[in-house]
Order: structure tokens, then sequence, then C-alpha cells
């Protein structure tokens, strides 16, 4: 007699987060803003990146892929979608249906707003916005893993742009001013350490259908003592939480001088000669504050994310969710 047993592996639920910036445009003139290429699936692709400068040192990149596919057209009143080939995309108008793709507001005015998709967004966003102009843009974290030449796996942070709005021009030097680089994201708690003043708090997220990733977010121990004795508290391993915060990526540059000698012949050294400059780059996700109405403590257990097979899904997938609505709110007080 042959037993055999099986185990249920608990369906996963999607992980959702999103960011705000407000800065200036870098870099979006460089040759290196926009490549174009050939997927391993022969169709066309276009890639933007650029940066927003959104403090006199808070520097984030922001990026966009577009291929050939068909575009999606989602109606929220009938709660359906509907796809178009892609080579008709400019023939076709659906009432009462939303183009699902990339918000774009030149003018600044409200409702003035051109929706298109990722690969035609590319050029339009690129003939029509220039370094210098202050922009609103929100989008999606992307969190993926990539290997090094070393072999090291590195996890990396992506900004996936999905709307960009021109601003009335911001300065950075105004008393009044306040930098805007926000993030909130769901998390399944892996692991917490603290070191060196952070509490590190390691993360999995959980992709559209399934797959994961991993991801490290940081809280500032020292100036958040409560907040973080409480975080390390009540976090365990499988719970479930929404978290908010900054988006820090920045390069601190600090000086090193060397200490000169006596100079016996009586000539002196020019300043800043013997001045080396230690470069230091801080890229974080810091929490400052969690949504505690989306506890959800053991939601997951080890089985639940480890023993989950890689799944092949299809390129052309698409969340039909509205992500575009104008809420100019931040997503949290510190």
């Amino acid at each position: 007699m042959v037993i055999i047993l099986t185990v249920e592996v608990k369906k996963l639920e999607e992980t959702k987060g999103s960011f705000t910036l407000k800065g200036k445009i870098d870099g979006l003139a460089s040759d290196y803003a926009v490549r174009e290429g050939v997927t391993s699936t022969d169709k066309e692709y276009k890639a933007l990146s650029f940066f927003v400068q959104t403090s006199p040192t808070n520097r984030v990149k922001v990026e966009m892929f577009g291929m050939e596919r068909d575009v999606i057209y989602y109606s929220s009143k009938a709660k359906q979608s509907k796809k178009i080939p892609f080579e008709n995309r400019d023939k076709v108008i659906l009432k009462g249906y939303q183009l699902m793709g990339v918000n774009i507001n030149v003018s600044g005015k409200k409702n003035d707003r051109k929706t298109l998709i990722e690969y035609d967004a590319v050029d339009y966003i690129r003939e029509h916005f220039n370094d210098g102009d202050t922009v609103y843009i929100k989008g999606q974290l992307d969190f993926s893993e990539f290997e090094n030449q070393h072999g090291e796996k590195i996890n990396k942070t992506g900004f996936r742009l999905n709307s960009i709005k021109k601003e009335e021009d911001i300065n950075f030097n105004d008393d009044d001013f306040l930098p805007h680089a926000f993030f909130k994201q769901d998390i399944v708690v892996n692991e917490l350490m603290e070191e060196d003043g952070k509490l590190f708090v390691h993360a999995k997220i959980i992709k559209y259908k399934g797959d994961l990733a991993d991801a490290t977010f940081v809280v500032d121990s020292e100036r958040l003592k409560k907040f973080a004795k409480t975080l390390k508290k009540n976090l365990k391993f499988g719970d479930w939480i929404n978290v908010k915060g900054w988006i820090v990526s920045e390069t601190i540059e600090t000086e090193e001088v060397e200490e000169q000698e006596d100079d016996d012949w009586g000539g002196e050294t020019p300043d800043g000669m013997d001045t080396n400059y230690i470069k230091e780059y801080i890229n974080e996700l810091q929490i400052v504050n969690v949504d505690k109405e989306t506890y959800e403590p053991k939601k997951y257990s080890e089985e639940d994310l480890f023993t989950k097979e890689e799944e092949d899904f299809g390129e052309d997938d698409v969340d039909t969710e509205d992500d575009f609505e104008d809420d100019e709110e931040l997503p949290f007080a510190e």
C-alpha cells in the first residue's frame, strides 16, 4: 500500500507598493537616457532612465521599459479589459475604457493628461521634458536580483515610473522647502537585525502571480528609538505589514587631509593639494512609520515562502488596477 502525502501550498498575495517624487529632472538629455533593442522573443523595446533631484543631496534614478505588445484598455465600470493589437493602437478608441499605460501631463494643468503605453511614452517624455524641469512622479517599486562580476547575488530596488507631471519650479534653498521622496510598501517579514545604530528589516516581496524577491529596509534606531523597539518586539517571520518612509539615494563626500611634513627648504603646500575626497554612497528605503491596520501576524510560514516552486509567467501580464488617481497627499506623516 502506497500512501501519497500532499502538501497544500498557500496562495501568495501580492505585496503592493508605490513611490512619489517631486524634484528636478537630471540626465534626460544624456545619450544613455534611452536604450533600444530587441527582446528574446524578437519584439522591439525601448527603455528610459533619468534622475530626479529631490534635494541638494538626494538624487533618485527612475526607469521605464516598454516593448511591442497588445494594448490594454480597462473599464472600471464594467470591470473588464480589452486588447487591441499593437499596430492598431493609434486607430482605435474605446468609449468608457481607459488605456493602461503611463500618464503624462506636460502643462501641469489639472485634467490635462495624456496616456501612452510605455513603448510610446519613452520618446514622448524625452521630447516634451528637459533637464531642470520640476516634476511630480508616481510609480511602483521594483525589487529584483542580479549577479555581479564576482558571482555574488545583489538585490536591487528600481523605481518604475508610471505617471509624470510638470510642476512649478522649486528652489532647494527656499526656507519653506521640504524634500519629497516617499514610498510605501507591503512586506512579509523575514528577519530583523540591528547594527551600528540601524535596524535592518529583511523582507520578502511577493510579485505579480506569486514570484518572490528579497528586499531590505532600514530604520534609524538612534533617532527613532521607540519605533525601532516596537518593531523588534512585534515583527516576526511571516508577518505582513505595510511600511512607509523615505527614499534615500545620496552621495556624501568627506575630506581626508594628509598630515604635512615640515618643508626643510622653507616652501609651502598649496591648499587642497594633499586632500583626498572620500565618497560614501547611501541607497536606502528608510522606514519611519507603518500602517498598523495592515498588520497580519504569522500570515505565512516557512513552507509557504521557501518551498514554492518557480513558475514561468508570461511576459504580457498586465495589472488592470487604476494607479493614477490624482492623490497629492503625502503617504504618511513622520
